[in-house]
């Protein structure tokens, strides 16, 4: 387990990323795809700062374990969205919520962006997430981390 100097948990790598989604990136095993795989490792970290916060009152082991799942999941989805064609068995909608489907009859109904869902203050900025199963996995983990709350209610 290693906590960086800010007392955050330390970043996923591209070795720690292949090692538990490389089964479903085969493309991005090769090592001339190190850069993309980095950058997109960079986005999410970016994109979701606050992660690194949400389970840092929990004992470090399991702090260091769900915040390294929960940014490997945000990769997988963006990766997944952004780069579908380096997918291999993941289902996506490209970015757009998925709000139901049915099987018999196919009917698919897709959800709002959080930009067309009317006001910032009343949309749920994370909805994109569930555009792929990784998404909705790492969806699960944010609105489930007990902290989540406050980063959305300081107007």
């Amino acid at each position: 387990m290693v906590v960086t100097t800010s007392g955050r948990p330390e970043r996923i790598t591209r070795e720690w990323f292949r090692t538990r989604y490389g089964q479903n990136f085969p493309d991005l095993l090769e090592e001339k795809q190190d850069i993309i795989l980095d950058t997109c490792i960079s986005d999410v970290y970016t994109l979701f700062y606050g992660v690194g916060e949400l389970w840092g009152h929990l004992p470090r082991e399991v702090y260091v374990e769900k915040t390294q799942l929960c940014y490997g999941l945000l990769v997988a989805w963006y990766i997944a969205d952004l780069f579908p064609d380096f997918t291999l068995g993941v289902m996506s909608t490209g970015g757009i919520p998925l709000k139901s489907k049915q099987i018999g009859g196919t009917k698919i109904m897709f959800g709002e962006t959080a930009s067309k869902a009317g006001s910032i203050n009343n949309a749920d900025l994370l909805q994109s997430l569930k555009s792929n199963a990784y998404g909705a996995k790492a969806y699960l983990m944010i609105k489930t981390s007990g902290k989540i709350n406050m980063f959305f209610s300081h107007g």
